[in-house]
């Protein structure tokens, strides 16, 4: 569904093709992986488990440049590069080798989703300018003021359920998060704010 909105956000901003079709094809992406999630999860439960439905009334309300591309910094180039690496982590973690097939295809496409945010800053920076230069900068500013305030987590699971199932605990999940933001997202977005490095030359981080 989020991909299935930035289809159409990205549509209202003109963008090229070649999004457009990355875009799709990360939708794609997204459903084998629900898919795979629910039949895992109806496999440990016992029974069938799928989706239920999605309200999706309120989905476009931000959808003027500067919220799109606050959402694309904040869902792709975090969240999908923090996915990315959670599950291949994970992959190194599970004992079923189903799962971990699963994780190993979830990780690929998940750094895709990952690349396809920052081509998306990429063209949006030549479309309009100083406008998301304004966004940039303070996503950066919110970015360090997060890694300024975080709090390491006071519970995790059990470590022995965890590591079977190729799960993170939640002290894992906070330390990939912080080192994503501080070795990854916050340079590159440095570095397309940086007026001597054109952002033609800013090349997304590697998952």
């Amino acid at each position: 569904a989020a991909f299935a909105r930035f289809s159409l956000q990205l549509l209202s901003l003109g963008a090229p093709a070649l999004l457009l079709a990355q875009t799709h094809a990360a939708l794609g992406d997204e459903l084998r992986h629900a898919q795979s999630a629910f039949a895992l999860a109806s496999v440990y439960g016992g029974a069938p488990v799928g989706p239920g439905k999605l309200e999706v009334a309120c989905a476009l309300e931000d959808s003027d440049p500067s919220s799109i591309i606050r959402l694309t910094i904040r869902e792709g180039c975090v969240g999908e590069s923090v996915a990315a690496l959670e599950a291949a982590e994970g992959e190194t973690l599970a004992s079923d080798p189903v799962v971990r097939r699963v994780l190993a295809q979830v990780a690929v496409d998940e750094a895709a989703h990952a690349r396809l945010a920052w081509a998306t800053l990429q063209w949006a920076q030549t479309q309009f300018g100083d406008d998301v230069n304004v966004v940039l900068a303070g996503e950066v500013a919110r970015l360090e003021r997060e890694l300024a305030e975080e709090q390491s987590a006071s519970k995790a699971p059990p470590v022995e359920l965890v590591r079977g199932s190729g799960l993170l605990s939640l002290a894992e999940q906070l330390r990939h998060r912080r080192e994503v933001i501080e070795r990854a997202v916050l340079p590159a977005l440095r570095g397309l704010l940086a007026p001597s490095r054109p952002s033609a030359e800013v090349r997304a981080p590697s998952a």
